[in-house]
This record gives C-alpha cells, sequence and structure tokens, in this order.
C-alpha cells in the first residue's frame, strides 16, 4: 500500500509478544490469588497473624523512601 523506499524490519517478534503477554497475565493472576492463599494457609495454622505482621513492617520499611532536601522544595 504505501512505499517509503526501504523494508520495515520489526523490533519485536509476535512470539516474543505473546510470551510477554502471557507471563504479565500469570504474574498478576498469581499477585490476585495470594491472599486466598493466605487464608489457606492460615486455616490450617502454617501462617499466624503475628507473622504477617512482622513481615509486612519489615517490607515497608525496606522500601527506598524518596529523601527531600529541606533547602529546597519539591516541584
Amino acid at each position: 500500500m504505501f512505499n517509503l523506499g526501504h523494508d520495515v524490519v520489526p523490533m519485536i517478534s509476535v512470539n516474543e509478544y505473546f510470551d510477554l503477554i502471557l507471563l504479565t497475565l500469570l504474574i498478576i493472576g498469581l499477585t490476585f490469588e495470594l491472599p486466598v492463599l493466605i487464608f489457606f494457609l492460615s486455616l490450617f495454622g502454617i501462617v499466624t497473624p503475628k507473622f504477617l505482621w512482622r513481615i509486612s513492617v519489615t517490607q515497608f520499611w525496606s522500601l527506598p523512601l524518596p529523601r527531600r532536601s529541606p533547602r529546597r522544595p519539591m516541584l
């Protein structure tokens, strides 16, 4: 239809694209199923609320928080 005088080479193949989409969907699906897994683990007594609280506090404080200089306000 349109000829620009040179060949167009795709940067990513269809197989790579579908692999990326499937991997993304798998990771998102596992993330949303995690509360159900934790529920069943707590029913069997494998995971306790104290353990979950300790993990959540540890994860919160391990996040890299952005630091702000008191002399220069954020824009």
